[in-house]
């Protein structure tokens, strides 16, 4: 699990700093960010925890955990927390997502890229098609809401296709949908 989030992060840009305990520091130059792995369930305690290590040069914060998190925890992660916190659980970490054979490319554009494509093709954002920012890949490269995603994929009739998406933020029942199929596919795995 430490050798996929290694993996993440490098993807990210990133290259591993420090690890201290169960927390792990990744930099980029300028920014850092912190992963934490919590064996237990996440509560409000260990939120106030992980709120000591937070300061201006934090960019964002990995939760890697293997029980629960706590309605209370995530209300705490959205309100008292002052940097952008992503939450995995570890079989989301259990392998590389974007090395499975039936995943096509993703890539993330920079804001110019972005601008340049709208422009080109004579689009309005809204009318891109949509992905949601917790799709695996997309969580995976830390897309987020306003992103454009480049996806390339190997074709039979023209050898390559590429599609565009753009990131949306995914509805409640979106969320409620995957966590159920991560609790079926452990319980297929057992």
């Amino acid at each position: 699990m430490e050798d996929i989030l290694n993996e993440m992060m490098t993807d990210r840009g990133f290259h591993l700093e420090n690890i201290i305990d169960n927390t792990f520091f990744f930099t980029n130059n300028s920014i850092k960010v912190l992963a934490f792995f919590v064996k237990d369930k996440i509560c409000i305690k260990k939120i106030k925890e992980i709120e000591q290590f937070i300061n201006t040069d934090i960019g964002y914060i990995l939760l890697i955990y293997n029980n629960s998190i706590t309605s209370f925890a995530k209300q705490a992660i959205k309100t008292d927390l002052e940097c952008d916190v992503q939450l995995f659980t570890e079989s989301e970490l259990s392998f590389n997502v974007t090395k499975h054979f039936l995943v096509p490319k993703h890539e993330i554009l920079s804001k110019n890229e972005k601008i340049e494509f709208v422009k080109k093709n004579k689009l309005k954002v809204t009318n891109i098609p949509r992905i949601f920012d917790n799709d695996p890949v997309i969580k995976y490269y830390y897309g987020k809401p306003g992103d454009l995603v480049k996806i390339t994929r190997d074709s039979e009739t023209n050898g390559c296709s590429i599609y565009y998406r753009i990131v949306y933020a995914s509805p409640n029942w979106i969320n409620v949908i995957y966590t159920n199929m991560n609790i079926i596919a452990n319980l297929k795995i057992l």
